[in-house]
């Protein structure tokens, strides 16, 4: 017997031992010894349900099977008395119960642990198995052994349906699976050597069933859920991070998905076509892959997939109902249900919870005092060091901008043109004017008219410097960059053939060679700021470089951004590269030396009380 009860001094039952994988194999034996059996399909479940009672020494072991052609309902409740064990009934025992317990377990299509009314310490257990039926069993165990019991009921309730299976099989239906064959993949389940050994023999085995090459298992894990590739056909070992199980774990994630809607594999050629198999087949240069689901009760615990080329149908179908018929033996040789001795619980127990409470909140208390390096982290914005406006030199029209925002430009490279051709009519005028003005100087010479031809030279005096200041001009109708750097701002886009008055600033240009981080600091971290504090900036260039310097300058004053008060901060940063521009964005940490474990994780909440309150 897998679980041995007694009475104590107390008169309760008590329950103790371990299930080991080679007393599961010994169970799976007597089990399967009644499945090889030619005898009427109700026969089989009482002889089921009788060795089930004597193994886990149970009330009662009754199996309901999924009515046929209509829904579950209350009235097919009484199925229950059809699949009575030959184990004398308790006098105490209320058929009630254990209908309300299948009940529960048709609504709601998973497993029922509910207490028993009418037997002290007594527990319903209600185990569903998709499509077939319910397994119900009434037992006496501690709460503690209850997960343990519901484990080993999910692996027999797969034998009820093997019973089914074979039964079939005795009538002439299309069920190529045979008991001997699945026996053969438990004895692998269950042999010599490590869960791993026997999950790859497992896999070996059930590839060469359908003539595959290879066969990968993935399993999901108990706790969380996260689908691995665990085992795979041949002798090599499993690759866990490579192309293929990654692959194989994403076709796996969508069989567990499908779950039991699924009626048939997940493929790259059938009805039910993947893109995840598809993929798997191009990398492993196979022509066919089948996933198929492995399900223990109602819940889908993994995939097996099968690869190969030309694969046989009859065989694969072989081989998924192999693996069907293995399934809760290979989930339970997977994630093994260890039951603990109820004589473990008591006041000793609760004493050790008590002490490793104590101890654990001792340590906390302890960590909270560990002195660590603390960095205030706060966004940041590249900003110039200086910057230039470059004006329009005279009132005219603005014919043209040969840069744009955020170009790169050199000194006197240009900027933008002035219209000049007003300016150079006008200077031709002059010209025409000094010559005729010359020639009257000239007669006058001539004549000894004194008078008129130093006033004649003061009119040609008067025209240079006139000529000279619009030749300056004209000069100047070609803006140029003062300093070689970066256009910040240009919004001369509508301004073009418009009219510019002097002094208008028409571009902004900044030196790229040294640039200012303007650190956001949040006001709560004002006491630890002061010039000179080492600072790590990292900006968003795509480069993901860190550089280093220190802080140079501090804000007089807070300023609002948003919701928040914050203090700007600066800190130069070298741009010999120039990779580097005005306006990017990034993250600083600023070193600010060590504080407490404590003090980083509560200093902000106490700060606030201490504000709030008043101290």
């Amino acid at each position: 017997m897998i679980i041995a009860t007694q009475s104590n001094p107390s008169g309760q039952p008590e329950s103790s031992g371990t299930v080991s994988p080679a007393v599961v194999g010994d169970l799976t034996d007597r089990y399967l010894a009644i499945l090889a059996q030619d005898q009427p399909l109700d026969s089989m479940h009482q002889r089921l349900a009788k060795l089930t009672c004597e193994l886990l020494n149970a009330r009662t072991v009754l199996w309901a099977p999924e009515p046929a052609h209509q829904a579950p309902s209350e009235d097919t409740n009484t199925d229950i008395a059809e699949r009575l064990s030959d184990v004398a009934p308790d006098p105490r025992v209320d058929d009630e119960e254990l209908a309300m317990v299948l009940t529960q377990v048709r609504q709601q299509s998973q497993p029922v642990v509910a207490p028993s009314q009418q037997i002290p310490q007594a527990t319903n257990i209600g185990i569903p198995v998709s499509g077939h039926g319910v397994l119900l069993c009434r037992l006496v165990a501690g709460r503690n052994l209850l997960p343990s019991f519901v484990a080993l009921l999910k692996m027999v309730a797969g034998y009820f349906v093997m019973a089914k299976v074979r039964h079939h099989q005795s009538q002439g239906m299309a069920m190529a699976a045979d008991s001997q064959t699945r026996l053969q993949l438990i004895e692998c389940l269950f042999g010599p050597g490590t869960t791993t050994e026997c999950l790859q023999l497992w896999c070996t085995r059930v590839a060469a069933i359908a003539g595959a090459t290879p066969a990968l298992l993935c399993l999901q894990g108990r706790r969380r859920r996260k689908i691995r590739l665990v085992a795979q056909s041949g002798t090599d070992p499993v690759a866990t991070d490579g192309e293929t199980a990654r692959l194989a774990k994403r076709l796996a994630a969508e069989v567990v998905l499908g779950g039991a809607d699924l009626d048939q594999a997940l493929s790259n050629q059938t009805t039910i076509k993947s893109k995840s198999a598809t993929e798997l087949a191009s990398h492993l240069g196979v022509d066919q892959v089948f996933a198929f689901p492995l399900t223990e009760a109602q819940q889908t615990r993994g995939a097996l997939i099968l690869a190969g080329n030309a694969l046989d149908a009859q065989r694969v179908k072989r081989a998924r109902l192999a693996v069907a018929g293995s399934a809760p033996s290979l989930l339970f040789r997977h994630q093994p249900a260890v039951i603990k001795s109820a004589g473990e619980t008591g006041h000793s127990s609760g004493w050790r919870r008590l002490v490793t409470a104590a101890l654990s909140i001792a340590a906390l208390v302890g960590l909270m005092w560990i002195p660590v390096p603390y960095h205030i982290r706060c966004p940041l914005t590249l900003t110039p060091q200086t910057r230039r406006f470059v004006a329009a030199p005279f009132d005219g029209i603005l014919m043209t901008t040969d840069v744009a925002a955020g170009d790169v430009v050199h000194r006197g490279q240009p900027l933008g043109h002035l219209d000049d051709g007003p300016l150079k009519l006008e200077l031709s005028r002059i010209a025409t004017e000094q010559v005729r003005i010359r020639k009257q100087q000239e007669i006058h010479v001539a004549q000894a008219k004194i008078a008129d031809a130093q006033l004649a030279e003061l009119r040609l005096q008067e025209l240079a410097a006139s000529a000279e200041l619009l030749q300056s001009k004209i000069n100047l109708a070609v803006i140029t960059s003062p300093l070689p750097g970066v256009v910040i701002s240009q919004d001369l886009d509508d301004v073009e053939n418009s009219s510019v008055s002097l002094g208008q600033p028409l571009f902004e240009v900044a030196p790229l060679a040294v640039l200012h981080a303007e650190i956001e600091v949040p006001e709560f971290h004002a006491q630890a700021l002061k010039t000179g504090l080492l600072t790590s900036v990292w900006v968003n260039d795509g480069t993901g470089r860190r550089r280093q310097g220190k802080l140079e300058r501090l804000a007089p004053r807070a300023d609002v951004v948003g919701d928040r008060n914050i203090i700007r901060c600066e800190m130069p940063l070298d741009n010999d590269d120039q990779t580097l521009r005005p306006g990017m964005e990034g993250r600083a940490a600023i070193d600010v030396g060590q504080r407490t474990i404590g003090w980083i994780l509560f200093h902000r909440l106490w700060d606030r009380l201490r504000v709030y309150v008043g101290i």
